[in-house]
């Protein structure tokens, strides 16, 4: 409940529901003063008319005044500086650490804002929680905190490519190796694939560039998955003599507790087939910034840096123990190799994070006005998330607003943050009447 009265209190919303109660007969806010997060008063430097004569300093919000006292704040020299103390519940008189009385007042509100606060908090979990008061907020409003989500969400990925870059000391290709290591790890695996890029870095991979047999071999070694393979099956025993050839020329060793997910997962998912397509992605020539920078404004061009050519036993295997119906004429059938919903994916987390990544460390807004613009010109994606929002009455055009739509549901949504929402801030403020005519203790 301290939480509510701090919203109250920091957006102003007191007005004449702030009952002096002891210490003064009337006070009225001029400044809430800046909210403190850390130790100390709950606000700093605000300043409050008390009987006709302004004071500045802090202010300490209870529910109850005698929290004061559980807190201990009467002995703590940091709540020396504090003017007012406001609480819901007047069940003390309160002093500072040098004994003078802190003039108190009750903080209460309008009765249908604790109302719309509860329902906010109460709603299902997999419902959205300002679902029924959205038809009352412009939709600019809403598009607005939209496209500020979209950024923070892109922000927020070309973060991780930054903290790559600056640990491989500003090699660009290998953190746009990490990169698309994650992505194709497609969220189940993502974890376990950027410790096995990070295991195997790019320029050991370099250094086997044209031979797709090495690569592999290096990838499925380092994941763990060549021990306790069947050496009856040819491709596995060729994979079993290269790796342990490259674990003693350099040193290596698999990475430990991977944490690969296997079970439950769509066969063209296994994390297998996604580490052979890792390997596909590396062969030739792993120059995929540069690339990327080529391509341009052209999203067909970008798509098509994901397009790859798996090797003969990848082509028409799931894993390592998949083995495949021979067709009629004694062939393997092909598998699918990444469909287009798989490639903008790709395009949404490897593309557009890397471009933004890149503008900001150059200073070149043309590169992250381009990345917003690959995600504009994406399809919606299609989940329970981005379906809860649609459900709701908000439209999801694009790429950009679905990511946008994750971003809100990880940041507010899912944590009931609805005080530090913009949205829910704007349902709330309007229900707490700054001039209620029916008041009652928060």
């Amino acid at each position: 409940m301290e939480a509510l009265m701090h919203f109250v209190w920091e957006h102003g919303l007191a007005g004449d529901s702030l009952v002096a109660t002891a210490g003064a007969k009337s006070i009225s806010v001029i400044d809430p003063g800046r909210h403190n997060l850390d130790a100390g008063p709950d606000f700093f430097n605000a300043k409050v008319v008390i009987d006709g004569r302004l004071w500045a300093g802090d202010v300490e919000i209870h529910y109850r005044a005698g929290d004061w006292y559980r807190h201990h704040h009467d002995a703590d020299p940091a709540y020396s500086s504090v003017i007012l103390h406001v609480v819901a519940v007047d069940d003390a008189r309160v002093s500072r650490p040098d004994g003078q009385p802190i003039p108190q007042a009750v903080l209460c509100c309008n009765p249908n804002f604790r109302r719309d606060y509860n329902s906010l908090l109460s709603t299902g979990l997999r419902e959205l929680p300002c679902r029924r008061y959205l038809p009352s907020i412009h939709s600019l409003q809403i598009t607005s905190w939209m496209a500020a989500m979209g950024f923070e969400r892109l922000q927020q990925k070309s973060d991780r490519i930054i903290d790559h870059l600056t640990a491989s000391n500003g090699d660009w290709q290998q953190a746009a190796y990490l990169t698309m290591a994650r992505a194709l790890g497609f969220g189940l695996n993502s974890d376990p694939m950027t410790r096995l890029a990070a295991a195997t870095p790019l320029n050991l991979l370099h250094k086997h560039a044209d031979n797709v047999d090495a690569l592999e071999a290096l990838l499925l070694g380092q994941a763990g998955f060549l021990a306790g393979a069947d050496p009856e099956v040819p491709y596995i025993a060729l994979m079993q003599r290269e790796y342990r050839f490259y674990r003693n020329k350099f040193g290596l060793a698999p990475i430990e507790n991977a944490g690969w997910r296997v079970s439950r997962t769509r066969p063209g998912n296994h994390p297998q087939r996604r580490i052979a397509m890792l390997a596909a992605m590396v062969c030739g020539n792993f120059n995929f910034v540069a690339d990327l920078l080529e391509a341009g404004d052209d999203l067909g061009a970008v798509s098509d840096l994901f397009l790859l050519k798996l090797s003969p036993y990848w082509a028409t295997h799931y894993s390592l123990d998949h083995f495949p119906r021979p067709l009629p004429d004694g062939t393997l059938p092909l598998l699918p190799l990444l469909g287009r919903q798989a490639i903008a994916t790709l395009v949404i987390n490897v593309a557009a994070p890397l471009l933004m990544a890149y503008g900001r460390t150059h200073n070149d807004s043309a590169l992250t006005d381009r990345a917003v613009s690959l995600l504009e010109h994406l399809p919606a994606e299609s989940n329970r998330i981005v379906n809860t929002f649609v459900g709701a009455g908000i439209p999801c055009p694009d790429a950009f607003t679905s990511q946008a739509m994750i971003r809100l549901n990880e940041a507010y949504c899912s944590r009931r943050d609805c005080l530090h929402c913009r949205l829910g801030n704007r349902i709330l403020q309007r229900s707490a009447v700054l001039r209620p005519t029916t008041v009652s203790p928060i």
